[in-house]
């Protein structure tokens, strides 16, 4: 099939290139009178569509039960808009917000993770702190659900670049940050065992799964 429809694709190219060459004149008037009959049939098929929702709305306005119906919808769409948002951000990743009895459940979307669906993962860590630099002076608790927000979400990959973005975020700290700067992670997992990993240029990173942890 595909080749009989890259051949009818050819010969019709071929045809109108024929055409082309021996009347021009012929296939100028016949582009012309093309767009013009194009023109005309659009502007038609918009004249009716616009006619044909305007008396469908004032037969739904003329009907309450109908009216009931189309608010209930409309508060449908606006609730699902407001629970579901994408927020882009700087450091290589977006986030995927989902509203749950009023707490922001938080997927990252990197380029190589377009996996939408959110499923809360059972891990809960005991203790995040993040440190900057050689120093306790930089040292950050980091809280991956609050009664705001919850980052606990199966598939979501925290690298050095999601900590800087959560200090910046959500502890509103301006420190600058270079890519020369030393940055580590102290975790106390579910299981009382202590993690310490040190961010390098290999990219490490702590992703959560359904009942498990892997770095």
């Amino acid at each position: 099939m595909l080749f009989y429809l890259l051949n009818s694709l050819l010969i019709n190219v071929l045809l109108i290139d024929m055409f082309q060459r021996r009347y021009p004149e012929e296939f100028d008037q016949f582009i012309i009178n093309l767009s013009f009959n194009f023109i005309y049939i659009f502007s038609r098929l918009q004249i009716i569509t616009n006619r044909t929702i305007n008396k469908l709305n004032k037969y739904i306005e003329d009907n309450p039960y109908l009216i009931k119906i189309k608010n209930e919808m409309n508060n449908i769409l606006t609730q699902k808009q407001k629970n579901f948002e994408i927020q882009k951000s700087e450091y290589g990743f977006s986030i995927l917000n989902v509203i749950e009895n009023n707490i922001v459940n938080k997927k990252l979307i990197y380029d190589d993770n377009y996996e939408h669906s959110i499923e809360h993962s059972e891990i809960k860590f005991l203790l995040i702190e993040f440190y900057i630099g050689e120093t306790d002076n930089n040292k950050y608790k980091i809280d991956l659900k609050t009664d705001k927000f919850n980052y606990y979400i199966v598939g979501n990959k925290f690298t050095k670049n999601f900590f800087i973005f959560y200090v910046k975020n959500h502890l509103i700290m301006n420190n600058n940050i270079s890519d020369n700067d030393r940055c580590s992670l102290k975790i106390i997992d579910h299981n009382v065992n202590t993690i310490d990993v040190e961010f390098t240029d290999k990219n490490e990173s702590i992703t959560l799964h359904k009942n498990d942890y892997s770095i």
